[in-house]
């Protein structure tokens, strides 16, 4: 892999370790990573050796993902899909009607993970407090890993496909949310990084099975296959 300049860091997905920003995945846990060049542990953050021996990974993560929204679909509300869900919570303002999502609020027994429920919540509102729910706990994540730093996040994972909670999260941080091309960047990174190490094996001393040996071994295969050793 050839570390050192930007555009060799360019092949990241995210683009994080050139451009400074954030990457973020809402998917099955709500995840966020960074790329500094200081090798600063600290409890809570996981650090990781980066590209090159001068850059390190960070990243800080929990479970109140996506894994909350779609819980709420299959037990409360199976003949609405997720799409429809959050097409009813846009009509939803801030705050939700006064109800709030715990974090992980699936963990919890029926809809004891909900704050401040009122007869006239419908899937809109507990949709909406699921989407600001996330939106808040990934403040607490940006911050562990970047400060009140002003830079831009890019989004992943399942829940960039929606356009409301992109919205509440770029309103929520005050924080400009870059949408990525392919919202996998996880499984695009790795046929990425596959890719450039691919020169590496070029190096490599190859040694060949010998035609007469393997003719050999297999004669030998044949005769102890069902030996017993015992």
């Amino acid at each position: 892999m050839r570390p050192g300049s930007c555009m060799d860091w360019g092949f990241h997905p995210a683009g994080i370790p050139c451009s400074g920003n954030i990457s973020e995945s809402t998917g099955t846990v709500l995840a966020c990573v960074n790329c500094q060049t200081e090798y600063t542990p600290r409890s809570g953050v996981n650090i990781a050796q980066g590209l090159d021996d001068d850059h390190y990974f960070q990243m800080a993560f929990n479970t109140n993902g996506a894994s909350v929204l779609e819980w709420y679909q299959s037990t409360c509300a199976p003949g609405l899909s997720i799409p429809e869900l959050l097409a009813m919570a846009e009509v939803v303002a801030p705050g939700c009607g006064g109800l709030t999502a715990r974090p992980s609020a699936d963990q919890y027994e029926d809809l004891k993970g909900f704050i401040g429920v009122k007869k006239n919540h419908t899937h809109a509102h507990f949709v909406r407090a699921i989407l600001e729910s996330t939106s808040l706990d990934l403040c607490g994540l940006v911050k562990e890993l970047n400060g009140e730093e002003e830079a831009a996040i890019v989004s992943s994972g399942g829940g960039a496909r929606s356009r409301l909670w992109l919205q509440i999260k770029a309103d929520m941080l005050n924080r400009t949310f870059l949408l990525p091309d392919s919202g996998e960047l996880a499984c695009r990174g790795a046929a990425m990084l596959c890719a450039e190490a691919i020169p590496c094996f070029k190096d490599m001393e190859a040694i060949h099975p010998d035609p007469l040996q393997v003719e050999r071994y297999k004669e030998w295969y044949n005769e102890n296959e069902n030996k017993n050793y015992e």
